[in-house]
């Protein structure tokens, strides 16, 4: 046995041995590290919160049959009264009793909601009757609904009701929404599901012919 050749050759390959080693450590620690991350994501997935929004308009009766956090706030309280004051003097046949806008927040997700906020706009239109014979102009306004308290606390699988709006006297008002909000873990979120507008109007204020 040539022992001097076997050295020789053993000598030779070392260096293409270093790097197909280091080639498959790297690939080891590679893979390792995605599983690793694989596994912490999953894991924050699993007690991360996610809200569901439903919206829906309700009369006053209706609005006495369940628990609803007012935050009406002042600038959509104005809006209304304005467009109350329009719809009166110019379509009077067209007033009729208010409604409530409703959005609720459900957890879906494995985190108490310990805060949030809704950056809401409202977009008016006054249909063609007040446009070409009153001179009436649409707008959009924009305000913020926010949690104030542990009261608006939304624990996992539970609900908030949160009156945002009054409405009835827009002729057409088309309502839309983000919402950020925040878990027990101070994690901050932008995303949910479910209802992202809503339409309401006046049919007679919006039909009105001239």
């Amino acid at each position: 046995m040539d022992w001097c050749g076997i050295i020789n050759f053993f000598k030779d390959i070392y260096p293409i041995v270093n790097v197909v080693i280091a080639f498959l450590w790297g690939i080891y620690v590679y893979f390792t590290i995605k599983t690793f991350r694989e596994i912490h994501r999953q894991t924050e997935l699993q007690i991360e919160a996610f809200l569901m929004v439903t919206c829906e308009t309700m009369d006053s009766v209706s609005l006495q049959t369940i628990k609803v956090i007012k935050k009406v706030c002042e600038t959509s309280i104005a809006s209304h009264k304005k467009w109350t004051n329009i719809i009166k003097t110019n379509i009077p046949a067209a007033i009729g009793p208010d409604s409530h806008l409703i959005i609720t927040l459900t957890n879906k997700g494995r985190s108490d909601v310990i805060s949030w906020k809704i950056k809401e706009t409202l977009s008016i239109q006054p249909g063609q009757y007040l446009q070409k014979n009153v001179n009436i102009s649409g707008e959009t306004i924009c305000w913020d609904i926010m949690s104030e308290d542990r009261r608006d606390i939304i624990e996992q699988g539970q609900s908030v009701n949160i009156e945002v709006a009054v409405v009835g006297a827009y002729p057409e008002g088309n309502f839309s929404w983000e919402i950020e909000y925040t878990d027990m873990r101070n994690k901050t979120y932008k995303t949910f599901s479910g209802d992202k507008l809503k339409t309401v109007s006046n049919v007679l204020a919006l039909d009105m012919k001239e």
